[in-house]
């Protein structure tokens, strides 16, 4: 029988693929509008917890994902909570594909799409789409022990610096090499089925800057143009970018029945800064680097999340994250489950591989 020409009404699996796209682009587009919080993001590279979903699949997209998250900072009601009030909405996209390359191996990239609705800090635009790091990782499995639940695997970690954050401090990549330590394991007490899995990273690698401090929307020397020098040495906000960072990195999963889950996600960074060069005066003079200054700055972030599947495609999370630098605006240690840069957020997440499984089970 010949195809059926363009001109007639297409058939009914078409419609179908038809709506389904459809209704990704409806939501990519949400994402977009709705679409500040980069801070998970841009510290660690993992995606949330709890989205996974359709990793047991065959296909070589398994466990990739699309989310569009409504977010809203902790302290936005609660002006007390902070020396500083700073109160925040906004939602984001994030974007995190996985492709298997067999043999084990696996290539990953996690990138976020996002758009605070008040007042920002830290981009001079209103109401500006902003673009976060974009992580790259390869993982290569060492060993695995299916009968005991146990797997050794190594990853190698790409940051590439496509947010506006990373391009001012003239950040060119940061490289880290790691180890995970993996347990996962089914269980059915009482004839209750549950699932419970736990992670351990630890990575570690170098950060490469063109400088070692970040750079000014506009030079600090108003006369500079005037110099012989010209302006570059003056375009620096003299806050040392990082050399090397040492991550470790801790994934606990539960999963009470096979429509609910529960992730926990916590992890420590320690940077070590790039030297501190003396700096020049116009009148010729070097000033020593401040003694005082530390040569190193500690991150921590802790996310929590509870996850409902609603079908094989779709997934709806709710949690709260947290991701920070250690000391608050009055030179405190900040508490890491609760402070200025605590989320709280919902998210609709969408696995495009099993939404390809389903369209093609629907073609004739």
């Amino acid at each position: 029988m010949s195809q059926q020409p363009r001109a007639f009404a297409p058939s009914q699996p078409a419609r179908v693929e038809r709506g389904l796209c459809g209704a990704l682009r409806i939501l990519l587009g949400v994402g977009l509008l709705l679409a500040p919080f980069q801070a998970f993001a841009q510290v660690g590279g993992q995606a949330p917890g709890g989205s996974s979903g359709g990793s047991g699949s065959a296909s070589i997209f398994a466990g990739s994902m699309i989310e569009a998250r409504t977010m809203v900072g902790a302290t936005t009601f609660d002006k007390a909570a902070d020396p500083t009030w700073n109160p925040s909405v906004g939602s984001a996209l994030v974007l995190a594909p996985r492709v298997r390359l067999g043999a084990g191996l696996s290539l990953s990239a996690l990138t976020t799409i996002a758009r605070e609705f008040t007042q920002e800090d830290w981009t001079q635009a209103s109401g500006e789409t902003t673009l976060s790091d974009t992580f790259v990782t390869l993982g290569a499995p060492i060993l695995a022990s299916p009968e005991l639940g146990l797997s050794l695997s190594a990853s190698l970690q790409l940051r590439l610096p496509t947010s506006k954050i990373s391009l001012s401090n003239s950040m060119l990549f940061g490289t880290l090499v790691g180890v995970t330590a993996a347990f996962s394991k089914r269980f059915a007490p009482f004839g209750w089925a549950q699932t419970v899995s736990l992670a351990l990273i630890g990575r570690g690698g170098p950060f490469a800057h063109r400088y070692t401090t970040g750079s000014l929307e506009s030079p600090w020397l108003g006369n500079c143009a005037s110099l012989s020098e010209g302006c570059e040495r003056y375009s620096h906000d003299g806050v040392r970018n990082p050399a090397f960072r040492w991550q470790g990195i801790a994934a606990f999963d539960w999963g009470p029945h096979p429509l609910v889950g529960v992730s926990l996600q916590g992890g420590v960074f320690y940077d070590t800064l790039s030297d501190s060069a003396p700096s020049r005066t116009t009148s010729g003079l070097l000033i020593a680097p401040d003694r005082s200054d530390p040569s190193a700055r500690g991150i921590v972030f802790t996310a929590a999340y509870l996850n409902v599947t609603l079908t094989e495609e779709l997934a709806v999370a709710a949690g709260v994250e947290t991701a920070h630098e250690q000391l608050g605006p009055d030179s405190r240690f900040r508490s890491p489950f609760y402070n200025r840069f605590s989320s709280v957020l919902i998210a609709l997440r969408l696995f495009p591989d099993a939404l390809a499984g389903r369209v093609r089970a629907k073609a004739p």
